[in-house]
């Protein structure tokens, strides 16, 4: 906010429009409301979204659901044999969720054993958690660094008693609903921007208004709570 010359009553509104709606806000809607021109009003809402990147958080701990997802459109003919999902070109984020709490995710450009590994030991007390995931082959050796249950999509099982991946995948339905009903285009330099939104929000869900509003310039602003 240094030097800028947006006023600042109109950042503070920028960062509770951003933080308020729930499948994110385009940048045309931000100008309208801000009265901006639309790329100050999108420098301001990327610049508010990098704040947001690495925001701090305790381990998750208990039951910890894994999956991924990739962040991109629908073949243009979808009869046309096109890969969708694993396997396609599109960017791929993965994530932890705590079951009934707060969910982490990040960018990846590769997604195997050691960076699972990794994403698991950074973020989760693995003394005190359980891992569940879908079949694929890149959770297989998870289960040595915690208890770990997979349910088989592929066989159409998604839910076995309280194993599933039920929650994160509702998460990702969000961050798919900001892609295709307000930006419609991420590049992948940016992605983890947008991610970052989606994260705060859905950690903040629980939140009323006022509490929001603080949490997002706290974390804006890198003050410690």
């Amino acid at each position: 906010m240094h030097n800028s010359k947006v006023p600042l009553f109109k950042w503070f509104l920028a960062i509770s429009l951003l933080a308020e709606a729930k499948k994110s806000i385009s940048n045309r809607q931000l100008s309208r409301h801000l009265d901006l021109p639309v790329k100050t009003a999108y420098a301001l809402a990327q610049r508010i979204r990098k704040g947001l990147i690495g925001e701090k958080h305790p381990l998750l701990r208990g039951i910890i659901e894994l999956d991924e997802t990739y962040i991109g459109g629908k073949p243009r003919y979808p009869n046309s044999g096109a890969l969708r999902g694993r396997g396609t070109k599109k960017t791929m984020v993965a994530g932890l969720m705590e079951r009934n709490g707060k969910v982490i995710a990040e960018v990846q450009t590769k997604y195997r054993n050691p960076q699972v590994r990794n994403m698991l030991l950074e973020n989760v007390d693995i003394g005190n958690s359980s891992l569940y995931s879908d079949e694929y082959k890149i959770y297989s050796q998870i289960g040595k660094l915690a208890p770990h249950q997979t349910v088989n999509h592929g066989m159409k099982e998604h839910v076995r008693g309280d194993v599933h991946v039920n929650s994160i995948e509702g998460y990702w339905a969000l961050v798919k609903r900001a892609w295709y009903g307000q930006h419609h285009h991420y590049s992948k330099k940016y992605t983890p921007l947008y991610i970052a939104e989606s994260v705060f929000k859905y950690n903040n869900r629980k939140e009323n208004s006022d509490a929001m509003f603080s949490n997002a310039m706290r974390a804006v602003l890198c003050i410690d709570s």
